[in-house]
């Protein structure tokens, strides 16, 4: 529901600025799947926040990286097995922004490998 929504809401604004529909979607795949396709709906990934967080937010945002919440998973994510799965300054590499909240689960070895070299799990893949 969350998807259909922001995606609607980006449409809006890139229609009242005269975008074609395409420029529409390649703005709104930066921050969101299209309903259906997310790492959500085929159960790999979570968004992480602190049980507090929508008690002083309305959504989640990049301030969660100012969080203690945020330093503890981003530190200890790999021992469990998951990894940051869109780190900052590498929005290039998978397509989407940086989102300190969304953590995907690939295992221990591979999440321990990925978050030493601060890297995705796009370039990771890619050396295997």
């Amino acid at each position: 529901v969350f998807a259909v929504h922001l995606l609607d809401e980006v449409f809006a604004e890139r229609d009242q600025q005269d975008d074609t529909q395409q420029a529409a979607e390649e703005q709104a795949s930066q921050w969101v799947a299209k309903p259906g396709c997310s790492e959500h709906n085929l159960a790999l990934a979570a968004d992480i926040v602190s049980k507090n967080w929508y008690s002083s937010h309305s959504d989640l945002t990049g301030e969660f990286a100012d969080t203690p919440e945020f330093q503890w998973l981003y530190a200890n994510c790999a021992q469990y097995g998951f990894i940051l799965r869109y780190p900052e300054g590498k929005a290039q590499v998978p397509g989407v922004e940086y989102e300190p909240w969304h953590y995907r689960y690939v295992g221990q070895a591979a999440a321990q490998e990925i978050m030493a070299q601060n890297t995705t799990l796009e370039e990771y893949l890619e050396h295997l």
